[in-house]
């Protein structure tokens, strides 16, 4: 019975360690045509153009602004589901021109947070992701985004965000970009000391368990 008691608080300890409070992620971003160095923070430079091959009109692909205001649920946030204006990574349009183009050019995205409150100026911060954008298949373009999970520090613990790339083609309007937030659970002081009290007494059962009886030939 100790034993079975024992193991109950422990198991008490370990889900109490999981579940986390809901997480809401308020913010906006930006968007740049190259490199982060190049684009000054809070640009914009919506509009580029290809290069054409052969004659014709450039292609051109545009990029539009974003605010967000999403909650996570069990540590996760899907976010830019492109419904307007509370969930938005910003949006990509293509027209593909009266002849062929091609591209090659850097993208920076401006992810902006006020929302799990940061440490920075105004209890804002703020992360550049890179993409790049290429020629797609049947004279579309390809945004291809650095997939890796990016790390924020906020006053309500880490997160990451991690964006999808995405492929247009000739008339594609307003396609969103989208991503995951993930929410990396720190457990709080209490938790901690469940834990360390379900260990202990998981331990302590192990340690002073009864030893069976010896048999006589």
């Amino acid at each position: 019975m100790r034993n079975l008691l024992l193991s109950i608080v422990a198991s008490g300890a370990i889900a109490a360690a999981s579940t986390a409070s809901a997480t809401s992620f308020v913010g906006s971003t930006t968007g740049c045509f190259g490199p982060a160095v190049s684009c000054p923070t809070g640009s914009s430079p919506a509009t580029i153009l290809g290069t054409p091959v052969g004659g014709g009109t450039a292609a051109t692909l545009q990029f539009t602004t974003g605010n967000f205001n999403v909650t996570d649920s069990g540590g996760i946030a899907p976010i830019g589901s492109g419904n307007p204006p509370d969930d938005t990574l910003g949006f990509f349009s293509f027209t593909g021109g009266s002849g062929t183009s091609t591209f090659d050019t850097p993208f920076t995205l401006f992810v902006t947070f006020s929302m799990p409150t940061g440490t920075g100026t105004g209890g804002t911060f703020m992360s550049a992701i890179t993409g790049s954008v290429t020629d797609g298949t049947q004279g579309g373009v390809d945004i291809d985004f650095d997939e890796s999970p990016h790390l924020f520090l906020s006053d309500e613990g880490p997160f990451t965000l991690r964006l999808h790339s995405l492929s247009l083609t000739d008339g594609d309007d307003n396609v969103p970009i989208t991503g995951t937030i993930r929410t990396l659970a720190v457990p709080e002081p209490a938790t901690w000391a469940m834990m360390m009290l379900g260990f202990g007494g998981i331990g302590f059962a192990m340690r002073f368990r009864r030893r069976p009886i010896a048999q006589v030939a």
